[in-house]
């Protein structure tokens, strides 16, 4: 997939994160804002391998981050591995995430920067 693809991904999903906090109350919202940002995220960083000539296959937040940063020396944002096993759990369609809100605020301050990296990217 091309990095522009993965970018439009994931704008949706974070447009859709911004859609559920402005019309739903946080209770019925937690599951679908977890998941959305975990999917926004792991684009991103898919967009950004991706950009560089790689295509992983996994959707491990932190093994994507260590790939970013390993292999394509990508400066990614500061804070990112210490949620990354949150994310990581909020992506499984068939579990019910545990909602963290500061878990989730941290997230949500790391989509900028990361598609800022991406935009710079393509």
């Amino acid at each position: 997939m091309k990095p522009r693809n993965w970018l439009d991904l994931a704008q949706n999903d974070i447009q859709f994160c911004e859609v559920m906090e402005q019309q739903l109350p946080q209770e019925y919202a937690k599951a679908g804002l977890c998941f959305h940002t975990q999917q926004a995220i792991e684009k991103l960083l898919k967009g950004i391998l991706s950009a560089n000539g790689r295509a992983p296959q996994c959707t491990d937040i932190y093994n994507l981050t260590e790939i970013c940063e390993v292999f394509i020396n990508a400066d990614i944002p500061a804070g990112l591995l210490e949620i990354s096993n949150t994310l990581t759990a909020w992506g499984n369609p068939l579990a019910v995430p545990e909602f963290d809100k500061e878990t989730y605020d941290k997230a949500k301050a790391l989509i900028a920067p990361l598609t800022e990296i991406l935009n710079n990217e393509i």
